[in-house]
């Protein structure tokens, strides 16, 4: 009894390791959009995080434009086109940052339901791993939340007084997002 147990023990857990070796492919997507929205990609790490995920690597780019999203989003399946798949993210933008300026411009109708197309590819013909086809999007999407603390920590390291006194205006705004 012992021994059939060790061995579905050993057989389940060559079966759980190799189904999590490639991460399926709306989880990738689901991902990047969250390494995204929280604000990650504006760091370093979380630039190689999210460059991890994607068929060509790109250098960290500072943000021109950030949009800033309703915190809900989502992540859904478009119908496949051969081999690879096509995943749509889903949001609300509430408005955009010119991020030189720190000014925040709300969208003018009220929040807009956006989406943007990712199409998944297994990069070489050996991997089943799904990856995002070309590169980072230099554009980013941040929540309410994490785009005050993007905006709070510029206004820490400018002595400008414009850009001080837009930030401060930006983070009154954002305030107003849950």
């Amino acid at each position: 009894m012992l021994q059939e147990v060790v061995i579905f023990v050993a057989v389940a857990g060559c079966v759980a390791f190799g189904q999590t070796s490639s991460a399926p492919p709306q989880s990738v997507v689901e991902r990047f959009a969250s390494l995204d929205v929280d604000g990650s990609r504006l760091t370093a790490s979380g630039w190689r995080d999210a460059d991890a995920l994607f068929v060509h690597p790109s250098p960290a780019s500072e943000p021109k434009s950030l949009i800033v999203i309703a915190s809900h989003y989502g992540v859904s399946e478009s119908p496949r086109k051969g081999d690879k798949m096509e995943f749509l993210m889903g949001y609300e933008e509430l408005g955009r940052i010119d991020s030189a300026s720190m000014i925040f411009t709300p969208t003018n109708a009220g929040p807009a339901r956006q989406f943007d197309s990712f199409i998944l590819v297994h990069p070489d013909n050996t991997s089943m791993d799904w990856k995002i086809e070309g590169n980072q999007p230099t554009v980013m999407h941040l929540s309410p939340k994490a785009a005050m603390a993007y905006v709070a920590r510029k206004l820490t390291k400018t002595s400008d007084t414009a850009t001080r006194n837009n930030a401060d205006r930006t983070l009154t705004k954002l305030k107003l997002y849950p």
